[in-house]
């Protein structure tokens, strides 16, 4: 719905946060009824949910139609994107790829260390909670410095807190990063949104999310082949050269200086906010 804008950073957080409360509560429901039936039941409730949210997003409200002079064209909207949007969208191509690394890489880590590759499903469970509780956290106040620079604050802490769990053999150790990790998620992916509305003008919000929708992908379909590249040489290695990477790509992003935000007092459509689990 239409959000005011002194409501949007907790609102943005709130839907992050929800996202997150999801992914944590989808796998077990998912879990349980084939546990207890079948396959037959879990798939009818997911259609079931997802027919309900569907019907429910005909009752959301619109913003105005923009104008023939409000609406850019083709040419000036990628013109802008690329101008405007670049450091944001960078950042989601970084945050999908170390997204990625974290899915396809500790599986393999959890079984070079003697532990059943199948516990990443119990760690991805404490990371989403954590992240819920990071993202309650995080829209319960304002926070000092830029937006653009907390969301890749808030990256580089993610994969430091990740990082000794690609170079340390221990399962409380992978076990503890992973889940501490958690934390930093949906504020990060929060702050990558504030930062993406405030890059442009109402009316290339659309593509400026759809467009960092994209770039979230990308990255993640990246990191998948950079780990598969790397696994034969030892999964802890495929671990950590790739979150070195993002941190390196991560580093750079936050000494380069964005043009400074226009000042707007716009609504912004809430469910924008996401920009993709970071784990998608």
């Amino acid at each position: 719905m239409l959000m005011n804008q002194r409501l949007l950073h907790p609102a943005m957080s709130l839907d992050t946060t929800l996202l997150e409360l999801a992914w944590t509560v989808a796998p077990a429901g998912a879990a349980g009824l084939v546990a207890l039936a079948d396959a037959r039941p879990a798939l009818a409730v997911i259609a079931l949910l997802a027919a309900t949210a569907g019907l429910t997003a005909l009752r959301l409200p619109t913003a105005p139609p923009a104008t023939g002079d409000e609406r850019p064209s083709s040419t000036a909207l990628g013109r802008m994107l690329w101008r405007a949007a670049l450091p944001s969208l960078g950042l989601g191509l970084v945050g999908g790829f170390a997204g990625g690394v974290l899915d396809t890489a500790v599986p393999p880590t959890l079984d070079s260390i003697g532990s059943a590759a199948s516990l990443a499903g119990v760690l991805f469970t404490g990371y989403s909670i954590a992240s819920l509780l990071g993202g309650l956290a995080y829209g319960m106040r304002r926070w000092p410095g830029r937006i653009h620079r907390q969301a890749i604050t808030l990256l580089l802490v993610l994969l430091a807190v990740l990082l000794p769990a690609a170079l340390i053999p221990s399962l409380p150790v992978v076990a503890v990063c992973v889940v501490a990790a958690g934390m930093f998620a949906a504020p990060q992916l929060t702050a990558r949104s504030l930062s993406l509305q405030q890059d442009l003008p109402k009316s290339a919000w659309s593509a400026g999310f759809s467009s960092l929708y994209a770039a979230n992908g990308v990255g993640y379909g990246l990191a998948g082949f950079a780990v598969g590249v790397l696994l034969p040489m030892g999964a802890h290695l495929a671990f950590a050269v790739p979150l070195l990477l993002c941190a390196t790509g991560g580093c750079v992003a936050l000494f380069q200086s964005p043009p400074p935000p226009a000042s707007k007092e716009d609504a912004v459509p809430a469910g924008s906010a996401a920009g993709g689990n970071l784990r998608e």
